[in-house]
């Protein structure tokens, strides 16, 4: 549901309404407002961003099907768009997310729910007591929740990897392992994916003099971009322990089929004699003495059991089996 909520400094008081009944005009630095729309409509985000005072042109390019991210940093105003990794049925959904930001205002849209959006709803008022004196606390608020969503996936993939690794080594991989591993490699392309555009818009915004942030805003955005770069390289070790988890796989499943191999090689050669043995006997001569034995039968019999049992117990006891 699109909501408004507008902070008065004088009074430190927020009032909330819907995003129809505010009155842009009335807002200023003193009295902000920040506008949370549940949906990506185009036609009203337009008009909403060009009351805002959003250039046309800029406005466009967040609508391109072709642009995933977009980063717009000027002195006055403050326009982005990227995309937030959201756990879904299978793997991760990549769900995008608009923020602008002026003097007077926050203007946050998404497809749904989100829980870094959901985290800031449940922390503004104490934040706005505390540290707010302009939109920009909405703002740190909001990029704060979206890079401490990062470790909930992380971990989710982390701990699915070592899941995978433990069933594999112990001999309970089922046969659809490799599509798990394909599952976790995708979402740790996805986890990359969402992070590398928002480390750009960051180290942007902590490295630029604006009007928008203060030099102690700066700062913080510097400590978030650390943390950002942390997170990423958490990642890449997660692309690591991907392809280790493949690799090792693959080592355990041609170890698998080089014991079977051996096996069956082994049971080829106690039967190589025990077939030769049959295969003479087989012949059809006339003048074969054991043929007229009367127990030859038995005692051939008796002889390839023997055979066969020698050949089983040097194999064990040079343990090739």
């Amino acid at each position: 549901m699109a909501r408004a909520y507008v902070f008065e400094l004088a009074n430190r008081r927020i009032s909330e309404a819907d995003v129809d009944e505010i009155d842009l005009a009335t807002l200023s630095p003193e009295r902000f407002a920040w506008l949370d729309l549940d949906t990506i409509d185009e036609q009203a985000l337009r008009h909403l961003f060009l009351r805002f005072g959003l250039p046309e042109a800029e406005v466009g390019e967040l609508f391109r099907p072709d642009r995933e991210y977009c980063g717009f940093h000027h002195q006055d105003y403050i326009l982005t768009k990227v995309l937030l990794c959201c756990p879904g049925e299978e793997g991760f959904r990549l769900v995008p997310l608009i923020v602008a930001m002026t003097p007077w205002g926050i203007l946050t849209a998404r497809e749904g729910p989100l829980a870094a959006v959901d985290k800031v709803h449940a922390s503004y008022r104490e934040s706005f007591a505390s540290i707010g004196k302009s939109p920009a606390f909405i703002f740190f608020l909001l990029w704060d929740a979206i890079v401490d969503a990062f470790l909930p996936s992380i971990f989710m993939v982390d701990d699915a990897l070592e899941n995978l690794e433990d069933e594999y080594m112990e001999g309970r991989a089922g046969a659809d392992i490799l599509d798990q591993i394909s599952s976790c490699k995708r979402m740790v392309r996805a986890l990359k994916r969402s992070l590398a555009p928002m480390q750009r818009v960051m180290r942007h915004l902590a490295g630029t003099r604006f009007e928008l942030l203060s030099d102690e805003a700066r700062v913080y955005l510097g400590h978030l971009f650390d943390h950002m770069d942390r997170i990423s390289q958490s990642i890449d070790s997660l692309q690591d322990r991907v392809q280790s988890a493949l690799d090792g796989y693959n080592s355990v499943l041609t170890q698998q089929q080089n014991n079977a191999l051996k096996v069956l090689t082994i049971i080829a050669t106690i039967m190589m004699p025990l077939s030769l043995i049959a295969a003479i006997y087989g012949m059809n001569f006339d003048f074969m003495p054991e043929l007229r034995t009367r127990y030859g039968y038995f005692v051939v019999l008796a002889v390839m059991v023997a055979l066969g049992v020698t050949m089983l117990s040097i194999f064990k006891r040079r343990k090739w089996l």
